[in-house]
């Protein structure tokens, strides 16, 4: 029975086609939060340790624990009255929150604050400290079912202090208002309301005075009927004034209106000119004339009544409302036939007269206009002296009634004090309860919250911080990465380990060395006319030289006649390896030279190798070109049965396009930690000049990674009873790297 070693394997069947990377397929979060931590989970997992502690602690010492303080002052809501019976205090609310307020005066405040013991914790008294205690103390009343408590609290962060501000708080409140100052006080402040109250009532008296010496002058304690009265005879005199001035112009006289009333308002009439008769209108003919005027009244209770019939309702086509419009145009027809009769003379001289048959002769009337006017002056002046009277008896009246407010607001509040008063003389009516001790626990403490806060920040900031800094880091650092996320129709021949300089690890030395035998027969297997082979990378580093090598050791070791060709004119790596460079430049060799006389024998049997020289440069290199290459191919490929070729990288050379170009197969080494667009962009380029990419070797991974990456496995059988790997000695093939090493020394043995 065998025991199994693992190596690294490939995978033949290319990945299914897509962009880079390989096709859209369902995102496994598991996946890809590993590959975002891969390889730095110790120092993730250190840094949020660090982190969880540094904010845990950090939060903890932000926050201050807060301790209170509480008191509890009651308020007895019932008074002892006459009968030795207790009632229920009137206005009980408003002495409560009196109270409240009594506690947060200044005077309560800096009473506590002089006190000995607060002086012992915080002397000092300025205004800032007299804020910086406000702003610890807090009164409320109870809740709606304890109306008659007052809580008084004081916070502090320490608890001592808490307590001393709270106790010395509430002795103060009862040393200031309380039964000794506090009823001083509530006496000083009775006496000046009463002073108030007296002042008030001089006040009172003296309007009460002035307001009854106007009556009495007046005759009367409302003028505004006086003046109603004085203004309703003004107005008939008007109507009279206008009424003669009007008969005087129907009799044809001018009417001359120059004077104005002594009390300044516009006078009756203004003078105009005598107008024709035949322009009179029915109403201005009303004014003289008796029978028009009735005519004219009939005519607007006609037309009321058949505005009310409308409001109420009835048709224009209603026996009632036909009634009333025959009626209106009767009165219409008399109007006329009047007006027509006045206007030819045919009415008699005696209707023209006031109501009552009295005639007025041209200078009565004038006499009566004046008489009129005069009486209208005089009307004027009383009205003028009544409403100034009026004004100043309102002025009084205005200041009683303000008076008489402040004093019943000043009664009502001296009656409030005298209540206090009393109820302090009471015994158990306010009583205050302290606390007995300092509190033991603070009634508000944050810190275990803010720690809880501040150590999930510090513990995700590194996580957060590491996985952005995986989102942005775009290498190959694993091999399965390759596998994933490499580029499309790309196939992963082979993984090699990044092997140490000396050797030390005796069993990955010899699965490297298996991985590159493995990979050379996948190479053969693939097919047979596979005989030139381009080994190169995307840039310098990825070990492309190494791997060279190696393949041309296995393949010698395999019984083919193997040709190994520098054809890195700039690197010249594989030429200093095997320390066979030439002095002459290879490129004219390719040129015009004798090809095979330069090519070399190894140390291996069946292995030879065409060198670089030290005459090739970046010149010999740009000046490169597909004839050359041709030729080297038609000299050496009927010759070996494998030709290896080592360009230079893909990016950076001009030899790796011509060779690859050519070559029947391309093997595109792909270093750990190398971007992956760079290898993007050097398999691009090789398809671009249709080079047939065999696939990607993924060389130079961690150790760890080459044991258990997530690539798939073979494993190389060796015999139960055959002896463990031995390390190498030094002195096997000093001169090679340790990849060719390795498979140079398993070949030997």
């Amino acid at each position: 029975m065998s025991q199994q070693l693992p190596t690294q394997a490939i995978q033949l069947a290319p990945p299914p086609p897509g962009d880079f990377g390989g096709v859209h397929k369902q995102t496994n979060i598991i996946k890809v939060i590993h590959h975002l931590f891969r390889g730095r989970y110790l120092l993730t997992a250190a840094l949020a340790a660090l982190g969880l502690l540094l904010g845990v602690g950090l939060g903890w010492l932000s926050q201050r624990p807060v301790y209170q303080s509480t008191a509890t002052i009651r308020i007895q809501p019932l008074m002892p009255n006459f009968k030795q019976n207790y009632d229920v205090m009137p206005m009980f609310d408003s002495f409560v929150g009196t109270q409240v307020n009594f506690l947060l005066q200044p005077r309560t405040i800096k009473q506590a604050m002089l006190s000995s013991d607060w002086q012992a914790i915080a002397p000092g008294s300025d205004a800032s400290a007299e804020e910086e205690f406000r702003s610890a103390l807090n009164v409320r009343r109870g809740g709606r079912d304890q109306s008659e408590i007052i809580l008084v609290t004081y916070s502090n962060e320490d608890a001592k202090t808490a307590f001393v501000g709270l106790t010395q708080t509430c002795r103060a409140y009862e040393r200031v208002f309380g039964e000794g100052q506090g009823r001083e006080l509530n006496d000083k402040r009775a006496s000046l309301i009463r002073d108030e109250i007296g002042r008030y009532e001089r006040n009172i008296t003296d309007a009460m005075s002035r307001i009854k010496s106007l009556a009495e002058d007046l005759g009367t304690n409302d003028p505004q009927q006086l003046l109603n009265l004085a203004t309703a005879k003004r107005a008939e005199l008007q109507t009279q004034i206008f009424v003669t001035e009007t008969r005087l112009r129907a009799m044809g006289i001018m009417v001359s209106n120059e004077d104005t009333p002594a009390d300044g308002t516009e006078p009756a009439t203004q003078a105009e000119p005598a107008r024709d008769r035949k322009d009179w209108s029915n109403e201005e003919i009303a004014r003289v004339d008796n029978v028009m005027g009735t005519l004219v009244d009939r005519l607007n209770e006609a037309r009321e009544r058949y505005q009310a019939g409308i409001n109420n309702g009835l048709q224009p086509a209603h026996i009632q409302m036909k009634r009333i419009e025959n009626e209106i145009s009767n009165l219409r027809d008399q109007m006329d036939a009047r007006k027509q009769a006045w206007l030819g003379g045919q009415v008699p001289e005696e209707v023209l007269g006031q109501p009552g048959g009295d005639i007025d002769t041209p200078e009565s009337l004038k006499r009566q206009l004046e008489d009129l006017k005069r009486q209208l002056d005089e009307e004027g002046r009383k009205a003028s002296q009544l409403a100034g009277k009026a004004q100043e008896m309102s002025n009084f009246n205005q200041q009683l009634k303000t008076n008489t407010e402040q004093r019943d607001e000043m009664q009502r509040s001296l009656r409030d004090l005298d209540l206090n008063n009393r109820l302090r003389t009471e015994a158990g009516l306010i009583t205050v309860l302290y606390p007995e001790n300092e509190p033991k626990s603070p009634s508000n403490d944050t810190r275990l919250k803010f720690a809880g806060v501040f150590g999930c920040l510090g513990m995700f900031i590194p996580i957060c911080a590491i996985g952005i800094f995986g989102m942005t880091d775009r290498r190959y650092r694993y091999s399965d990465e390759a596998i994933d996320e490499g580029p499309a129709n790309t196939t992963l021949l082979g993984i090699l380990p990044r092997l140490p300089s000396d050797l030390s690890d005796a069993e990955q030395a010899a699965a490297a060395a298996h991985c590159v035998h493995q990979i050379r027969t996948l190479i053969q297997i693939g097919g047979k006319d596979r005989r030139v082979l381009a080994v190169t990378s995307s840039n310098p580093g990825d070990g492309k030289t190494s791997m060279t090598l190696a393949l041309g050791l296995s393949f010698a070791s395999s019984g083919s006649k193997t040709l190994l060709v520098d054809l890195d004119l700039i690197g010249q790596g594989l030429s200093r390896g095997m320390r066979l460079r030439e002095t002459s430049s290879l490129f004219n060799v390719l040129y015009d030279g004798d090809i095979k006389a330069r090519i070399k024998p190894t140390h291996m049997d069946r292995l030879h190798m065409l060198p670089s020289g030290t005459e090739d440069d970046h010149r010999s290199a740009n000046r490169l070109a597909e004839p050359q290459i041709n030729r080297l191919l038609a000299t050496v490929v009927d010759d070996y049965d494998v030709v290896l070729i080592d360009t230079g990288p893909v990016l950076g050379s001009i030899e790796a396009h011509l060779v690859c170009a050519q070559a029947d197969g391309v093997v595109l080494v792909v270093g750990a930690g190398r971007a992956r667009g760079q290898v993007k962009s050097a398999v691009d380029q090789l398809r671009r000049v249709n080079a047939k990419l065999l696939g990607l070797v993924f060389n130079l991974a961690q150790p760890r990674d080459f044991k258990t990456s997530a690539a798939s496995q073979s494993f190389r059988s060796i015999r139960p009873d055959a002896s463990p790997a031995q390390p190498s000695s030094p002195s096997e093939f000093p001169e090679l790297e340790p990849l060719p090493r390795v498979v140079a020394i398993d070949t030997k043995r």
